[in-house]
């Protein structure tokens, strides 16, 4: 199965969320996963199949922005990616950067991480786990 197809302007929160501001390090769109780069101290987008680093996702971006931009992450709670899920399917990061794909589509080289859990069609609870380890 392909990467969920999104729409950033339906992405957001719902109450309950948790929401923090960070500063990105390059340019994203809503909707984007990402992780925190302790080197550079900013956020990027995510993908699973680069180094165990890259694969830790560590929250969704809420708005679109540009390098050096400061903007809202959210890193728990329901959301809407902006795509239409299955729900009770368990959803994890792509090996394309900042895009979201069911858990169970990992393969050989992957770096498991687990996004969250699909609630609704349009609500995910967001609940990171990273697991550091590569399918072999």
């Amino acid at each position: 199965m392909p990467d969920l197809t999104q729409i950033s302007a339906n992405v957001h929160t719902y109450k309950g969320a948790r929401v923090i501001t960070v500063q990105i390090g390059e340019a994203v769109i809503a909707g984007d996963q990402g992780y925190h780069d302790f080197a550079t101290d900013k956020h990027y987008k995510t993908e699973i199949d680069n180094t165990e680093n890259v694969a830790r996702a560590t929250g969704m971006f809420l708005q679109d922005g540009v390098i050096d931009d400061f903007i809202l992450f959210a890193v728990g709670g329901p959301v809407d990616i902006g795509a239409t899920l299955d729900p009770g399917k368990v959803y994890a990061p792509s090996i394309n950067s900042g895009k979201w794909r069911l858990a169970s589509e990992a393969s050989t080289g992957n770096y498991i991480t687990i996004s969250g859990v699909a609630v609704a069609t349009d609500k995910m609870l967001l609940h990171y786990i990273h697991s550091g380890v590569q399918i072999l």
